[in-house]
């Protein structure tokens, strides 16, 4: 099966914005129409008769407001939707209410969406006019945690196109990661892009401080990872192409730094699925790569069936 949309959900922030422009060039490039969708948390709404008579007035002026607060909503999001329309890609724009998180997984499964595109950051978008959280926070990670289809974070230097793009994907040799692999690889066959396929030896002592025995095992080590991951990339299908590194040191540090040095437009993690991000596929690592990288994140599950039914609009085999 094929989706037919891409989901971007915004606080019509500037996180927003950066989602909107990443998840613009994705539906161009695969050729998917883009549902732009923005959530209202409205509290303090009750029903007008249960109230007493006194109070009525002000509860009236109370869904003025609210009423008034949708239109404008509205009206951002159509301007919001003009970028995308000007680079040929049809576009659905959706104003509703309710939860965040949930209205953006309703929504995902509503409009059959194979990918959920999110900034770094997310306001929960209410009358208050809330700060808006961090990834981590409550409405992203849950997303994130409950997605069907793979997740895309807008954060750091956003690519003019993806086109030629690197990708490189953090690997373990899990199932999860294995997943990363294949959901990364259609998304570079739909850029023409590289596979960049990464693996993180961490060191048990500093440079200076490091034994004989343990350099002996971390050669060992580093051998071996390289031939799995050479391995792994003779095992994608032709027309991709595919390039492997080993790292050594901290696992998030390593990731980040070689985004920036190997000029990689996306870095994919796989997860575990259900729980906190703290059981990211690279635990803790995860959650750091997610604040500190330099370029926008891919996150991806094993039982994300949906996600891999992801199909590129374009074959450059």
């Amino acid at each position: 099966m094929s989706h037919t949309t891409i989901l971007c959900a915004t606080d019509l922030a500037a996180s927003g914005d950066a989602a909107l422009r990443l998840a613009t060039l994705m539906a161009k490039a695969t050729k998917k129409k883009l549902v732009l969708l923005h959530a209202m948390e409205i509290e303090g709404r009750v029903d007008l008769d249960s109230l007493d008579p006194s109070v009525v007035p002000a509860a009236k002026a109370f869904e003025v407001r609210v009423a008034s607060r949708m239109a404008s909503h509205s009206a951002a999001l159509d301007a919001a939707a003009a970028t995308a329309l000007s680079e040929g890609v049809p576009v659905e724009v959706s104003v509703e209410e309710g939860r965040p998180w949930e209205t953006i997984l309703d929504a995902a499964a509503r409009y059959d969406a194979g990918l959920v595109v999110l900034g770094d950051h997310v306001s929960e978008g209410g009358l208050g006019d809330r700060i808006g959280e961090r990834l981590l926070g409550s409405t992203a990670e849950r997303v994130v945690r409950h997605a069907s289809s793979p997740v895309l974070v807008a954060r750091g230097s956003i690519p003019e196109s993806i086109e030629g793009t690197t990708w490189l994907v953090a690997v373990d040799f899990s199932d999860e990661s294995r997943v990363a692999v294949r959901e990364a690889e259609r998304m570079a066959r739909v850029s023409g892009g590289t596979l960049l396929l990464v693996h993180v030896v961490p060191e048990a002592y500093d440079a200076e401080s490091m034994s004989e025995e343990w350099k002996q095992i971390r050669a060992v080590f580093t051998e071996e990872a390289q031939g799995k991951l050479d391995a792994l990339g003779s095992e994608l299908r032709l027309g991709v192409k595919v390039a492997t590194e080993v790292g050594h040191g901290n696992a998030s540090e390593v990731l980040t730094q070689l985004a920036a040095e190997r000029d990689a437009s996306f870095l994919v993690v796989g997860t575990r699925g259900q729980g906190r991000l703290a059981s990211l596929l690279l635990g803790s690592t995860a959650e750091r790569v997610l604040d500190r990288s330099p370029v926008p994140v891919l996150l991806t599950r094993r039982d994300m069936e949906a996600g891999l039914a992801f199909e590129p609009a374009v074959n450059r085999e």
